[in-house]
């Protein structure tokens, strides 16, 4: 299996759809659903089969398979608590500093990544961080 190279998956940025910033709100949207998704970035609604998910701001779709994949990596994960009053929009594209940065988050040791899934932060290790981001690139809709 090919393993992602981290620090290229953090420069995958890709600009939001028109408008989108100006429609997201900063309250915590957890486990938006695939209809959410496709609203917040004016998406046809997914195929038969498939849904939307959000991996670090960046809508992806999946299959079934994809999603329990995704599901999986999620049970990995710690959710993280952010500071009284501190918000993180859905839609954040953010490297791991600009997380920190931006939501004055703590260093976590090494071996640990910060991410954003469906609105929600959370931190994995290397291999589920690895994973995740290889679903976001292969299953990337732009």
């Amino acid at each position: 299996m090919a393993r992602c190279q981290i620090s290229a998956c953090h420069h995958v940025r890709r600009p939001l759809p028109d408008g989108v910033r100006k429609r997201v709100t900063h309250k915590i949207l957890h486990s938006l659903s695939s209809e959410q998704i496709a609203s917040l970035y004016d998406l046809r609604p997914a195929p038969a089969g498939k849904r939307y998910a959000l991996i670090d701001g960046q809508p992806v779709l999946l299959t079934q398979k994809d999603y329990t994949s995704l599901l999986r990596i999620n049970e990995l994960a710690r959710v993280e608590n952010l500071p009284d009053g501190v918000r993180i929009a859905p839609t954040a594209a953010l490297t791991q500093n600009e997380l920190r940065q931006t939501y004055k988050l703590p260093q976590l040791e090494t071996g640990n990544n910060y991410a954003v899934v469906n609105g929600e932060l959370v931190t994995l290790q290397d291999s589920a961080f690895e994973t995740l981001h290889l679903i976001r690139i292969a299953r990337a809709i732009f």
